[in-house]
């Protein structure tokens, strides 16, 4: 029976005894880090209140995060589909107590004779 380690046995034993240390002390930090990430974010996070009016389906006041771009708006109001939402910039950022006006598409004058026909 061998009662001494040979160097290659010393060796690999000494890189897995490294491994482990170094991924306690990492995973040891990096838990910190990404709790301390997490909790600085939610504390600094505002929510801002925006009028949207017009052609959507839940028109009033949305509380959106600050920050948040018009696109973001328009999800929780969610546009009807005469919406004219080509005429609106989504990419652009929104600001406090802004005022969001979703114009509707237009109507052909055959469309809107048609529908009066139809009432009369």
């Amino acid at each position: 029976m061998k009662k001494h380690l040979n160097f290659y046995e010393w060796f690999i034993l000494s890189l897995f005894c490294t491994g482990i240390f170094l991924f306690s002390v990492c995973s040891h930090y990096a838990g910190r880090h990404s709790v301390l990430l997490i909790q600085k974010k939610s504390y600094h996070q505002k929510n801002i209140s925006v009028l949207v009016l017009g052609a959507v389906r839940f028109p009033g006041t949305h509380h959106i995060k600050e920050g948040a771009l018009i696109r973001e708006a328009l999800i929780q109001a969610q546009p009807l589909p005469m919406a004219a939402l080509s005429k609106i910039k989504k990419s652009k950022a929104l600001k406090p107590q802004e005022v969001l006006l979703i114009p509707s598409k237009k109507r052909s004058k055959k469309r809107v004779e048609s529908s009066l026909n139809k009432q009369i």
